[in-house]
């Protein structure tokens, strides 16, 4: 049985593996557009592109001590690239953070639910029709699904815009699509690191929804994963994606604070 604290240090060891691919994915689509990650007081700022929601800042003041200097340091780095960008502040984020954060003009956005599952066995949902694939990187047809879902559509667009693009083109996620009968219905991502599995980026088309597709995603990755990892998701309060995962096991660790720097 492992505590919240051994929990939430496996965590962020995985949300730093995964910051530092999207920076590098960054580098790659962009060369010469400068560093796409930037170490500062223990923790990383990803540029992931202006108004991309991966453009943020996390895990600045672990395991040392931090000065205002080190909020100027995020300024310089996204000064002429973005106007704004998420600061992460969590339990383990000494006081200190939100004290300089909040002198410097961040302000509160969001709260974001981080939750665990230990490694168990877990049944698969029997759903009519359903077929599960995993895909490459840039697959049109997961990128349409994706956009389609986020957007709250019936219909996959016939362009992809560059965020959804950025996130399917990153090394580390593995991808899947959910299909019913035939015609692609849902869509999910999944990052494997040092014995846990962060499951992220789930949706559905409208017209799938309510069928009980993305328990069955999260079962087909879980299932996917490593032996004995450890399931880690977050969403926020009152959504289908916490509530998903409330059923198939998962528990409440920590709450995080989410500051933008220019709201």
């Amino acid at each position: 049985m492992l505590t919240d604290l051994e929990v939430a240090r496996r965590s962020q060891a995985l949300t730093f593996a995964s910051l530092r691919d999207y920076g590098r994915t960054f580098e790659r689509l962009n060369p010469g557009d400068g560093p796409g990650v930037l170490e500062v007081a223990g923790g990383l700022a990803v540029f992931a592109g202006e108004q991309n929601p991966l453009t943020q800042v996390d895990g600045v003041g672990l395991g040392q001590a931090i000065e205002e200097s080190d909020l100027d340091k995020l300024e310089d780095f996204y000064r002429g690239r973005a106007t704004n960008w998420e600061l992460v502040v969590d339990p383990l984020s000494p006081q200190e953070l939100l004290i300089l954060a909040s002198k410097k003009g961040y302000v509160l956005d969001h709260f974001e639910t981080q939750m665990y599952r230990e490694p168990t066995s877990i049944d698969m949902p029997v759903i009519p029709g359903l077929e599960m694939t995993e895909v490459e990187a840039v697959n049109p047809i997961f990128m349409g699904l994706c956009m389609a879902g986020w957007l709250h559509k019936p219909e996959m667009p016939d362009e992809v815009d560059p965020i959804t693009h950025f996130l399917a083109a990153s090394e580390m996620p593995r991808r899947y699509i959910a299909w019913i009968d035939g015609e692609p219905a849902g869509a999910a991502s999944m990052t494997e690191f040092e014995g846990c599995v962060a499951l992220f980026g789930g949706t559905t088309r409208t017209q799938f929804r309510k069928r009980g597709i993305q328990q069955a995603l999260l079962a087909q990755r879980l299932r996917d994963a490593s032996p004995n990892a450890l399931g880690l998701m977050s969403a926020n309060a009152g959504t289908d994606s916490l509530r998903n995962a409330r059923r198939i096991g998962f528990q409440v660790l920590f709450s995080s604070l989410v500051l933008m720097r220019n709201p």
